[in-house]
C-alpha cells in the first residue's frame, strides 16, 4: 500500500446556516489520481481548500503527512494584485516557504538558537520545492506555456482569464511536488492549452486531485472518482467509465424503488376505497329489508360485516399514512424548458455586420462581415485572444463597433449566457432580479428558478453570493421564461456541472432559434450540430 498523503475524517463544513459538506471521509495516497465531481454548489472547491489547508473544517480533521509537498491551484477567477512572478511562486509553494525561512533565519540571526532545527527544516523545504533555482526556471516555463517571459513582472490583474489559465500551466511545469490539488484546470484554456494541460498531467511524476466538468479530462486522467451529492461523498474505483456505469445503475435502482413505492401506495389506496364502498353498499342493503325477523338477522350480520370492513379499511389507511415514500429521483430536464422557446423572426438576419471593427482595450479586430440567419447555428473557433468573447458581446448589443456597422433588428431579442456574470447584478435578491428581467410575478419566478434546482434559499440570496454554476442555472431559467431569437453561449461548460451540460446539449437539439457558441469543450462541440464554423485569427 502506498503512503497516505492526506487523510480527511468525518469532515463537515458550513457557512452560517448553510451546510456544504457533511461527514466526508477521504484518503489520498501517493500517486492517486482522483476526480471530484458533483452538481454546482456541492462543495468540490470547498473540499479542495480543506485538503490543501487553505481553510479549516467546521468539524472533523484533515491530516497531511509532514514533509509531503502539496500545492493547491485554485480556479481561475481573475488576477490578483501581485505580478506573474509572485503568482507562480505562491502557487508552487516557494513563496510561503521562503517567508517562513526568512522569519526563522532572522530570529536565528538575533540569537534565538532554539529555532536552529526549525530554520534548517525550513531551508530544506524551500530547496525541495525548487526555490534555489526558481528564478532561472521561470522564463522557460512561461515560454513553454505560451506566455512571453517579459510578462514576469506584469500585474496579474491585467491578464485575461485565458492568460491566467496559462500561468497555471506554467506553475505545473515549475512545480516540484508530491501532490497537486487542481480546481477546474481546463477552464479558460483554448484547444492548444488543453493539449498542453494533458501533456503535463500525463508526464506528472506526482498524484493529483482535480475538480472538473471536462468529460474528456475526466475520462483521460481519473483513476478514481469522488462524487459529492447533497454534501456527502462517495468514492468509485476504476475511473470515469466505472463511475458513469455505477451512476446509471444507481439512477435506475432509485427510479425502480420509487416506482414500486408509488405502485404500492396506489394499490393500497384502491383497496381501501373498494372496502369502504363494499361496507357502504352493505349498510344500504340492510336498511332496505322490510320483514322484521329477516331484517334483524340481516342487520346483525351486516353490522358485523360492515364493522369488519371499516376496521380493515382504517388499517389500510394507516398503512398508507406510514408508507415510506422516497423522493422522486432528480433528472435534469432542460429540454422541456428550452423547447419551442425561440422567438419567431421575420427578417433575413437576426444580426449582421458590415466591415465592423471590434475593440477591447488596445486590441482591435480585423474588419468583420457577418450575417446570421434565423435558426442558423455557428461555432466560433480560434485561440484565446482572437476576440470570440468580444464578438459575442457585440452580437448581444453589449458593445458597439469602433468602425463599420452592426445591424440588429429591433424586434429580435438576443440572450447571452456568458462568462461575465452581470445579468442579475445590483438586485437585492436573485428572485427580485429574475422578476425584473423576466416580467414574471413572484410565484412564477420562484417556480422557474426551482425548475433549475434553485430553491427558496438560493432565490432569496444576493446574486453576488451565488457560485458561477448557480448563476448560470438562473440564466438558463430566464432563457426558458423569455423567448429569444438569438442564443449566445460563451464557454458554457466553464461553469455548468456535468448533468446540466448533458441536459443543455439535449435541449439545444430542440432549440429552433439562431445559435452562436464559443467553446473549447470538445465533448460539447461534438454533441451540437453546427451549420458552419467561423474561425477567428489574431489581428
Amino acid at each position: 500500500m502506498s503512503e497516505s498523503f492526506i487523510t480527511a475524517t468525518a469532515v463537515s463544513r458550513s457557512f452560517g446556516d448553510r451546510q456544504i459538506l457533511t461527514s466526508i471521509d477521504l484518503i489520498v495516497h501517493e500517486g492517486d489520481r482522483i476526480a471530484l465531481v458533483g452538481p454546482n454548489g456541492s462543495g468540490k472547491s470547498t473540499l479542495l481548500r480543506l485538503l490543501a489547508g487553505a481553510e479549516d473544517p467546521t468539524t472533523g480533521t484533515v491530516k497531511r503527512t509532514p514533509g509531503v509537498r502539496i500545492a493547491y491551484l485554485p480556479q481561475v477567477t481573475g488576477g490578483g494584485p501581485g505580478t506573474v512572478r509572485d503568482e507562480l511562486s505562491e502557487l508552487i509553494g516557494v513563496g510561503p516557504a521562503a517567508r517562513k525561512m526568512d522569519r526563522l533565519t532572522e530570529r536565528l540571526a538575533q540569537g534565538e538558537l532554539e529555532v536552529l532545527e526549525a530554520q534548517a527544516a525550513a531551508v530544506e523545504r524551500w530547496s525541495a520545492l525548487g526555490g534555489g533555482d526558481l528564478e532561472a526556471r521561470l522564463a522557460p516555463a512561461l515560454e513553454s506555456s505560451g506566455i512571453s517571459s517579459g510578462w514576469l513582472d506584469r500585474p496579474c490583474r491585467t491578464l485575461s482569464g485565458g492568460q491566467m489559465a496559462r500561468v497555471r500551466l506554467a506553475a505545473l511545469e515549475l512545480a516540484r511536488l508530491d501532490l497537486v490539488l487542481l480546481d477546474e484546470p481546463s477552464n479558460h484554456l483554448d484547444a492548444d492549452g488543453l493539449e498542453m494541460l494533458g501533456r503535463r498531467l500525463d508526464g506528472a511524476g506526482h498524484g493529483f486531485v482535480f475538480a472538473s466538468h471536462d468529460r474528456r479530462l475526466l475520462d483521460r486522467f481519473a483513476e478514481d472518482v469522488f462524487e459529492l451529492e447533497r454534501g456527502r461523498g462517495h468514492r468509485v474505483r476504476g475511473g470515469w467509465q466505472s463511475y458513469l456505469d455505477e451512476r446509471e445503475a444507481s439512477r435506475e435502482n432509485e427510479e425502480a424503488v420509487y416506482e414500486r413505492a408509488i405502485a404500492e401506495r396506489r394499490r393500497l389506496v384502491t383497496m381501501e376505497r373498494r372496502i369502504r364502498r363494499q361496507a357502504e353498499v352493505g349498510e344500504r342493503k340492510a336498511k332496505r329489508k322490510t320483514r322484521a325477523e329477516e331484517q334483524d338477522k340481516f342487520i346483525r350480520h351486516m353490522a358485523v360485516e360492515s364493522a369488519q370492513k371499516n376496521t380493515a379499511a382504517s388499517g389500510i389507511a394507516k398503512r398508507i399514512e406510514q408508507l415510506d415514500l422516497p423522493g422522486k429521483p432528480w433528472r435534469e430536464d432542460l429540454s422541456k424548458l428550452l423547447l419551442d422557446r425561440d422567438q419567431p423572426v421575420h427578417a433575413p438576419a437576426v444580426v449582421s455586420m458590415r466591415s465592423a471593427v471590434l475593440a477591447r482595450g488596445s486590441w482591435r479586430s480585423v474588419p468583420l462581415d457577418l450575417s446570421i440567419k434565423p435558426g442558423e447555428r455557428i461555432l466560433l473557433s480560434g485561440e484565446n485572444g482572437t476576440g470570440k468573447s468580444t464578438l459575442i458581446e457585440a452580437l448581444a448589443g453589449r458593445s458597439e463597433a469602433v468602425a463599420g456597422e452592426i445591424h440588429r433588428p429591433g424586434h429580435v431579442r438576443s440572450f447571452q449566457l456568458g462568462q461575465h456574470r452581470g445579468c442579475f447584478a445590483g438586485y437585492p435578491t436573485l428572485v427580485t432580479g429574475f422578476r425584473a428581467e423576466s416580467g414574471l410575478d413572484e410565484t412564477a419566478s420562484r417556480s422557474a428558478l426551482a425548475a433549475m434546482r434553485l430553491g427558496p434559499e438560493l432565490a432569496a440570496a444576493r446574486p453576488e453570493t451565488l457560485s458561477p454554476g448557480e448563476t448560470t442555472r438562473a440564466e438558463l431559467a430566464l432563457l426558458a421564461a423569455v423567448p429569444a431569437g438569438l442564443l449566445l453561449l460563451d464557454e458554457p461548460s466553464n461553469h455548468l456541472d456535468i448533468e446540466a451540460l448533458e441536459a443543455l446539449e439535449d435541449a439545444l437539439g430542440g432549440w429552433n432559434g439562431a445559435l452562436v457558441v464559443a467553446s473549447h469543450d470538445q465533448a460539447f462541440r461534438e454533441k451540437i450540430r453546427f451549420d458552419r464554423t467561423l474561425d477567428l485569427v489574431r489581428s
